[in-house]
């Protein structure tokens, strides 16, 4: 069973949503998200694609607050910036945050993903160019709940509340 949960058409900046943001509050925007899903046996492979575009004239360090579910496992992790690739990999926090801030010093691209707390999740792309569109792509391994009316049941929480 393959489902598509939301699919934007590229275009003008979405409102609402994610929001990409420098420490200054100047924003990346918005431009695509989705939210694609296949189930078999009692899981989920859930893709979360975002686009975003950097619209001011020097590079940024931007920051995103985002929500994945609590029960589910962080299967993949891709930052796509023209013809580049950057494949995350599970690293202890420290080690992952010293290799971010070396890239930023270094004049690199750079992401990392962090948890934050169950079901919240902090993602940080550094040295994004002017005018450059990046894809943020995370995959996340999530299992079914199965319901007493014999069907399977699939959430996806999609708003980080405010503390």
């Amino acid at each position: 069973m393959a489902f598509q949960v939301a699919d934007a058409v590229p275009g003008p900046a979405i409102r609402g949503g994610g929001r990409l943001v420098a420490d200054d509050g100047r924003e990346a925007t918005l431009r695509d998200l989705r939210l694609e899903a296949t189930a078999q046996g009692g899981l989920a492979r859930v893709t979360l694609t975002q686009r975003f575009s950097n619209g001011h004239p020097e590079p940024l360090v931007l920051t995103l607050h985002m929500a994945l579910p609590a029960d589910g496992a962080i299967a993949g992790y891709m930052i796509d910036l023209d013809q580049q690739r950057i494949v995350g990999r599970v690293e202890p926090r420290t080690a992952a945050r010293r290799q971010f801030e070396a890239a930023l010093l270094e004049g690199r691209l750079g992401s990392v993903l962090e948890e934050e707390r169950p079901s919240v999740f902090m993602q940080s792309i550094g040295n994004l160019p002017p005018g450059a569109d990046v894809v943020v792509t995370v995959l996340v391994d999530q299992p079914l709940a199965w319901l007493a009316e014999g069907a399977w049941e699939w959430r996806f929480p999609t708003v980080v509340a405010p503390r």
